[in-house]
């Protein structure tokens, strides 16, 4: 039985040759497509890590700044504790000195009544204007 089975495969029917052309020029204008769509891809990618790079570049400028800005605020300070500290020096060496007069540095005594109601003649025009009120013209 040695028969030969009828093939179950059977090959596509000749294409015309129009059909054929048709199909070619689908097939490279599908391929010029994904050659652009490639192209436009690999130029989006660039752009992008430019994009980082440019963003990466400005955020190490404001870092930069940002610690050039500690440091003279460092600095700064450093100069006004200095300062502060020689002028407690100063001060101390002042405060046990004794006065050109013989005695110790010492503040003048305030006579009694000064702060007392009624001992600046215009005290009343005074707190008025410390108050925010206008003070009584007079006419002369």
């Amino acid at each position: 039985m040695s028969m030969v089975e009828p093939s179950t495969h059977h090959s596509a029917p000749p294409v015309p040759p129009a059909s054929a052309e048709r199909m070619r020029s689908t097939l490279e204008r599908e391929a010029r497509l994904v050659a652009r769509k490639a192209e436009v891809d690999r130029r989006e990618a660039a752009l992008e890590r430019l994009t980082r790079a440019t963003e990466l570049a400005k955020r190490e400028r404001a870092l930069t700044e940002r610690q050039q800005l500690i440091e003279r605020i460092e600095t700064h300070l450093e100069r006004s504790r200095l300062r502060l500290e020689e002028r407690l020096r100063q001060f101390e060496a002042a405060r046990h000195e004794p006065a050109r007069t013989g005695g110790f540095r010492r503040l003048h005594a305030v006579k009694a009544g000064y702060f007392a109601y009624g001992s600046y003649a215009h005290e009343d025009d005074w707190w008025a204007k410390q108050l925010g009120a206008k003070p009584d013209r007079v006419a002369v």
